[in-house]
């Protein structure tokens, strides 16, 4: 039983991940729909390695999304991770020159809410 309590935020995670993914075509996120996302992985040109969660193209026009999936998050910490989220988006050279927006899925929200903060109520409305 310790096995799976130690395994078990892993693997939440990872589910959460791919509903996230799922869900992003069936939102309106910054006002936008979105194309099916992927995640993202790979070296940026200081040679260090960023991984991005969800990285969608726009419907219509150039913007991108580039969200970040998380199983709790409070305003404060989600204030700091779509900070961080964009400038780790900004060093990747495919995304250069293109209007990125980012957002955050929260499985488990805590605290007042943020616009950029996509809930898991919403994320299972659009996929049921």
């Amino acid at each position: 039983m310790e096995e799976v309590r130690a395994a078990w935020p892993q693997h939440a995670g990872e589910h959460w991940e791919h509903l996230a993914r799922s869900a992003v075509p069936h939102l309106r996120v910054h006002g936008q729909r979105f194309r099916p996302p992927s995640r993202w992985w790979g070296r940026v040109r200081d040679g260090s390695d960023v991984e991005l969660d969800i990285v969608a193209d726009a419907v219509a026009g150039n913007d991108v999304l580039v969200a970040e999936a998380k199983r709790t998050c409070s305003p404060r910490e989600a204030r700091s991770v779509l900070a961080d989220l964009s400038r780790r988006a900004s060093r990747v050279p495919a995304l250069e020159g293109r209007p990125i927006k980012t957002a955050l899925f929260v499985m488990r929200q805590r605290g007042a809410g943020i616009p950029s903060v996509i809930g898991a109520a919403e994320v299972v409305d659009v996929l049921r």
